[in-house]
């Protein structure tokens, strides 16, 4: 609501010109020059003056000087039962906005007011998206890396987080290529494809890894637009980017994870096979993996175990004698036993031995 600091010293007409004011704005009344300089001192925030010339202790226009002296200049509006030249003069001075010949003609004082008003709105709106704008381009640039490159391809501004996180000074980027940044691998068809689209006037949506003054990756994902001249031609163009690499870096070691993981399901999966293979052999068979037995069934077990009385046992035949043969006969247990070597895919032997 509209704040109005009204100054009379004659309280017929203060109280009059007060209840009529009060309809519409929020009025604070005093009676001299002096109550109302200690007033606005302890609350700047009114946006109109209605003062008298002449009072006591201090007069209108000593009043609303002391005012400007302070930094403020809220809209006033001066009245005076006398039409004198010295005040007029230092009015103009003062840079009053209004006068007013007293008696005051509430119509015309309530038309003045209501001028000013729609002026005070308008500024406090303007003032109020100002500070909306001020408030996000704060939260994006705490947040986003902001660029802006010209028709050529090089910096021209870049804010603080762009700084911070490519590890280049700001002398170090401005007039600089914006391929400063860019990483081998990424392709450059990826930023043909870019200017083809923002030449175009559009919007470019994309995920980049670039590489910081130092080497290290990093990756960002966010948007490049162009900026427009009031002829609808394009200036410049604004990248706004977002770092996203703990997010990239937590998604690859997702992955690096499930491929782990699925090669441990894959190893076990291995495993199960051979043994299954194994045990459905009939004959004394193994598995062996370089020299060490892997897998074997029951056959093999029992005729190991029989064996292994001897000078070289079973194991230690067939790892040494048998590793570069496709077949031998050995001496077991008093029979003669055929060994059947056969190469798996994985490197690892298939063992099978039958009487001969």
């Amino acid at each position: 609501m509209i704040k109005i600091l009204y100054v009379e010293d004659e309280p017929s007409a203060a109280q009059v010109t007060t209840r009529i004011l009060s309809k519409f704005y929020n009025v604070t009344y005093r009676k001299n020059g002096q109550e109302a300089l200690d007033t606005f001192i302890e609350d700047p925030t009114y946006d109109i003056i209605v003062t008298d010339i002449q009072m006591p202790l201090m007069s209108g226009l000593e009043f609303l000087g002391k005012v400007k002296e302070l930094g403020y200049n809220p809209f006033s509006i001066v009245t005076s039962a006398h039409n004198e030249f010295s005040f007029l003069v230092q009015a103009i001075e003062l840079r009053i906005n209004k006068f007013l010949i007293k008696p005051i003609n509430a119509n015309i004082l309530l038309e003045y007011i209501r001028e000013f008003t729609s002026i005070i709105t308008t500024r406090k709106e303007l003032q109020n998206q100002k500070q909306r704008y001020e408030n996000l381009k704060h939260i994006i640039n705490q947040h986003s890396l902001i660029s802006i490159i010209n028709e050529n391809g090089e910096l021209i501004d870049v804010n603080e987080k762009f700084m911070k996180v490519s590890g280049y000074g700001k002398d170090e980027l401005i007039g600089q290529k914006c391929s400063i940044v860019k990483h081998p691998n990424t392709p450059q068809s990826y930023f043909h494809s870019m200017w083809d689209t923002i030449t175009k006037g559009e919007i470019f949506h994309l995920e980049v890894q670039n590489l910081t003054k130092n080497g290290k990756s990093y990756w960002l994902r966010g948007i490049v637009s162009p900026i427009f001249n009031n002829d609808h031609t394009i200036k410049e163009y604004m990248s706004i980017m977002e770092d996203i690499t703990n997010e990239i870096e937590q998604q690859q070691h997702i992955e690096q994870l499930k491929k782990e993981k699925e090669l441990q399901y894959l190893q076990k999966a291995v495993k199960v096979s051979e043994q299954a293979l194994i045990d459905l052999i009939p004959l004394p068979s193994a598995i062996f993996d370089g020299d060490i037995l892997a897998y074997q069934n029951s056959e093999f077990q029992n005729l190991f175990l029989l064996d292994s009385t001897k000078e070289k046992n079973l194991f230690e035949l067939i790892s040494t004698d048998c590793i570069e043969l496709e077949t031998k006969v050995f001496d077991l247990i008093g029979e003669n036993y055929l060994v059947k070597l056969q190469q798996l895919d994985d490197g690892k032997k298939l063992i099978i031995l039958a009487r001969s």
